[in-house]
């Protein structure tokens, strides 16, 4: 890299992230530590989880140079490093070029962040609270919206005049849950919005007040309004069709868990289009129906989305898959980021279309397919996470596999419960094919016999950074990050002299484990076993007082020459997350 010009270094920088940069160029050379001093900056925090990359971003956020070239920062405080960021972030003089500033998940107390002194963020034009529990609208007069741009809060007060009359500026708002009064309000004031996005939009009661539906249509229409799109609508067609009456020049819709009260009313649709969506170019919508809905209702509706209407005038194609568990009717390419392939479908689709990009968008696949009922061609080309349940996977199976998913940008890979491998290298095989594979979630039954193969545990030790083991599923239907079922037991392990050398030696590398504690010494085990672990969840499953397991994991931590930070989490059960220093 040391012979490219300074012109192509820039152009190959603006492709990464500020932390990545910092942490693989800076102090490499002289000229490389000037360069990236110059260039501006994009830092996401929400992937900080060792101690060193919390130091760089405490660096970045301390000079008063660097913080000259950052423009947009992405915060979230779900661990123990993140939180600091967040407090150092908080200060925020000296981000005199910030443009865009996004709060994720924030998991705590943020009335703290309200204390920023925005009157300084003279370039910001973006500002996101994104799955934030927060009641926002209560101090967004605190943000400079005369120039805000970019807005994303949970929701909004349509009460407060004074505070929508500001939104003026707005060209693009996104809001977690949304009623459709308060909806209708605030479209009033964001005359200049042209991209719209609301994750749950929900009746309350219909639209009341002292102008109908007709005047609010004629007297306030939001003709710049190009896109909208819309997570979860379950409920009357003309609630939604009076909305969209408002929107005479929208280009694109997309509608994602759609469902009116007729699964999906063709007829009413294709008279709004035609009468008041003349300019809609592209219309995505996904409807999934559960068992207990009619398959013979469901293909009556596919059918008649099959007419000259849907298919050559506007070229908007549609597929439908009624399975045992659920159903669903889409529109091509797929417009949803997660798509489960169920066991025994039936599908209907137009064979005379191109359908080698279907499912573009789709980024988590979950498999449940049985290959002798496979009927129809699919392709995933940009998978990041992948969820098989089969119970028997063989080489058949894996060679299906391969027709359906790219492996190569796979870096989570989950076997549910249920599945057993037919021998150590069709696992193998799965993990060569996955290059960026980094996490593992497996029932430890599956796992302890196919690491019989030397190839397949050298593969597994280099590759694997994070380790889930559960076992068997006690909840049916209830997944718990990702993956259904209880979490392993570490003590079983413990008691088997050979599961303990053998297991523990093929993942020394992990710097994450999650799995499922009865005794206090599988604390002592894990924390001396595990020598780049950084990381570890456990589910508590023991008689022993939480806080005393806190004051044991503290004690042992200070005997091994460690400082631990431990949370305690209340979700299904006790669960300790400890957060290690070496």
């Amino acid at each position: 890299m040391e012979a490219l010009p300074n012109e192509i270094l820039i152009e190959c920088f603006s492709y990464l992230d500020a932390l990545d940069i910092f942490y693989s160029f800076d102090g490499v050379n002289s000229r490389f530590s000037k360069l990236i001093c110059d260039i501006p900056l994009y830092i996401d925090f929400h992937l900080i989880s060792t101690a060193k990359y919390c130091q760089i971003c405490l660096k970045l956020l301390s000079d008063p140079e660097i913080k000259r070239q950052i423009y947009s920062l992405k915060l979230t405080n779900q661990n123990i490093y993140q939180q600091q960021i967040v407090k150092s972030a908080s200060q925020i003089d000296g981000f005199v070029h910030l443009r865009s500033l996004c709060f994720f998940n924030i998991n705590v107390d943020i009335k703290t962040l309200w204390n920023i002194n925005f009157s300084t963020l003279s370039q910001l034009i973006s500002f996101h609270m994104i799955d934030s529990f927060d009641n926002l609208y209560e101090n967004l007069h605190t943000l400079p919206m005369s120039q805000i741009q970019n807005l994303t809060v949970p929701t909004l007060d349509a009460s407060n005049d004074c505070l929508l009359n500001t939104f003026t500026t707005l060209t693009s708002l996104t809001l977690s849950n949304c009623l459709f009064t308060v909806l209708h309000r605030i479209l009033k004031y964001t005359t200049n919005l042209k991209h719209l996005q609301i994750n749950r939009l929900s009746t309350h009661m219909l639209f009341s007040g002292n102008e109908t539906i007709d005047d609010l249509v004629k007297n306030n229409p939001l003709n710049f309004l190009k896109h909208l799109t819309i997570n979860s609508y379950n409920d009357e067609f003309i609630i939604l069709a009076n909305i969209l009456k408002r929107m005479p020049n929208l280009t694109m819709l997309t509608l994602i868990d759609y469902e009116d009260e007729k699964l999906f009313n063709v007829d009413q649709w294709q008279c709004l289009i035609r009468s008041s969506l003349t300019k809609l170019q592209t219309f995505n919508f996904t409807c999934e129906y559960s068992d207990f809905t009619d398959h013979n209702e469901i293909q009556a509706v596919f059918q008649q989305l099959q007419t000259d209407f849907w298919l050559n005038e506007h070229q908007w194609y549609t597929d439908c898959i009624l399975s045992d568990k659920f159903s669903t009717i889409y529109t091509i390419p797929y417009s949803y980021t997660s798509y489960t392939l169920p066991s025994f479908p039936d599908t209907y689709f137009n064979q005379t279309i191109d359908r080698s990009n279907p499912f573009t968008k789709v980024e988590h696949l979950e498999i449940h397919l049985n290959p002798l009922m496979y009927q129809y061609s699919c392709y995933f080309p940009y998978l990041t996470s992948i969820k098989i349940s089969q119970l028997c996977l063989d080489e058949n199976y894996f060679n299906l596999l391969k027709t359906i998913v790219n492996f190569t940008n796979i870096n989570n890979l989950s076997i549910a419960s249920n599945c057993k491998f037919e021998q150590p290298l069709i696992l193998l095989e799965i993990v060569k094919q996955s290059s960026n594979l980094s996490t593992l979630s497996i029932h430890h039954d599956t796992l302890l016999p196919l690491l019989v193969d030397d190839q397949l545990c050298a593969y597994l030790s280099k590759m694997i950074k994070k380790l889930v083991l559960f076992t068997h599923n006690i909840y049916e239907d209830f997944e718990i990050y990702g993956y259904e079922g209880d979490l392993y037991s570490i003590d079983d392990s413990i008691k088997d002299l050979y599961q303990t050398n053998k297991l523990w030696t093929v993942f020394e590398n992990i710097e994450q484990l999650e799995c499922t504690i009865q005794h206090q010494k599988s604390i002592r085990f894990i924390l001396g076993s595990l020598p780049k672990l950084s990381h570890v969840n456990l589910t508590l499953q023991t008689q022993d007082c939480p806080t005393e397991l806190v004051s044991f994991a503290e004690h042992i931590a200070l005997r091994l020459g460690m400082k631990i930070d431990v949370e305690m989490v209340l979700e299904i059960g006790i669960n300790l997350s400890i957060w290690i220093h070496r």
